[in-house]
C-alpha cells in the first residue's frame, strides 16, 4: 500500500517543485497549469487509498465501463515530468476502436502507471536515444490486452527464479 501511495504523493511533490520554479518566472498560465496538476495528483492519492479500502473491507470493487486508452493516457500524462526529466519516449501502437472494458479504471491506472514507472527505471542507465518504452494494445477473442516493454537490460538469471 505504501508503493501505490508514494506514487502519487512523488508526482505531486515534483508538480509542486515545478510550480515554485515557475511562480518565480511570473509564468501565471503555467503555475495555474502546474497548480491543476497538483490537485489532479492529489485526488488520485484519495481515490487510491479509497480503493485500497474497499479492497480491505472485502466489499465489490468499483467496476464501470472504461477506455483503456484513456486510462493509458491518464497515467501516462501522470508520468509526463518524470519521463521529460528521464528523457525517456513512448512508443505507441494502439488499436483503434477497441471495445469498452469493465474495469476499476483507479486500479488500472495504477497497473499501467507501475508498468511504465518500472520500464523508466529498466532504462536509467541507458544513453537517452535509447530510453524508449514501447505501448501496444490489442484484442484476442474477447480480452483486451496492454504490453508495455522497454530496452532495458532484463532481470538477472539469477533472480528470474523469484519471480517467475
Amino acid at each position: 500500500m505504501a508503493h501505490e501511495l508514494n506514487q502519487p504523493l512523488m508526482t505531486l511533490s515534483n508538480f509542486a517543485l515545478a510550480a515554485k520554479s515557475i511562480a518565480s518566472r511570473e509564468q501565471q498560465p503555467l503555475l495555474a497549469s502546474a497548480l491543476d496538476d497538483i490537485v489532479t495528483q492529489a485526488q488520485r492519492a484519495s481515490d487510491i487509498v479509497r480503493r485500497i479500502r474497499s479492497l480491505i473491507n472485502t466489499r465489490r470493487g468499483t467496476y464501470e465501463s472504461c477506455d483503456i486508452h484513456s486510462v493509458l493516457n491518464d497515467a501516462l500524462t501522470m508520468l509526463r515530468p518524470e519521463l521529460q526529466r528521464q528523457k525517456t519516449h513512448t512508443r505507441m501502437q494502439l488499436t483503434e476502436n477497441l471495445p469498452q472494458l469493465r474495469g476499476d479504471p483507479v486500479l488500472l491506472r495504477q497497473v499501467l502507471f507501475n508498468l511504465v514507472q518500472n520500464a523508466m527505471q529498466a532504462m536509467q542507465d541507458l544513453p537517452p536515444a535509447q530510453r524508449v518504452i514501447d505501448i501496444i494494445s490489442f484484442r484476442i477473442e474477447s480480452s483486451i490486452l496492454v504490453q508495455v516493454g522497454d530496452h532495458g537490460p532484463g532481470i538477472p538469471e539469477a533472480m528470474q527464479e523469484k519471480f517467475f
